[in-house]
């Protein structure tokens, strides 16, 4: 981050990622024979709301602090989602999402066609759920640089809950 809130903690759930191997909650993708990895079960939810909670419940009375949860299914976990006081959605188009989604490595790595068949679908019906449940969710141009958005989240946030400040 350019600047960071005093007292604020960055949380990204992607540690939570369930094992290759912990089939019963993967759904494999027959076109392609791979696990569908932008899916809420591909994720330990239960341990990130558990660990979510631990993180509020050790902030102090006066209520100051901000955590950061971050994540492309996050908002789709609704125990989580229910506790957040903001939610803010970065947008991208299909060739931006490609080009980012290019340039980094998942273990196990994207077979051929997954992109077409899995990333870029679910990433629509993501973030169409999303924005049913959560009409007031924020969105934000993906394609901005890291510093506008940055600047633009932090605007939101100081200005709906100054103390963070």
């Amino acid at each position: 981050m350019i600047r960071r809130p005093p007292r604020s903690t960055l949380f990204p759930y992607t540690t939570l990622f369930r094992s290759p191997e912990d089939s019963e909650h993967h759904t494999i993708l027959p076109e392609v024979n791979h696990a569908n990895w932008e899916l809420t079960t591909s994720v330990d939810m239960d341990r990130l709301l558990e660990d979510v909670k631990k993180v509020l419940a050790s902030e102090p009375n006066d209520g100051v602090g901000l955590l950061i949860v971050e994540g492309i299914v996050v908002l789709n976990y609704k125990p989580v989602a229910e506790l957040c006081d903001m939610m803010f959605f970065l947008t991208l188009n299909k060739e931006q999402c490609y080009e980012r989604r290019r340039f980094r490595t998942y273990d196990p790595p994207d077979p051929p066609g997954y992109f077409e068949v899995c990333v870029w679908p679910m990433y629509l019906k993501n973030y169409g759920e999303i924005r049913i449940v959560y009409p007031d969710i924020v969105t934000i141009d993906g394609a901005n640089s890291k510093g506008e958005i940055f600047e633009t989240v932090y605007r939101q946030v100081t200005h709906s809950i100054p103390s963070v400040v």
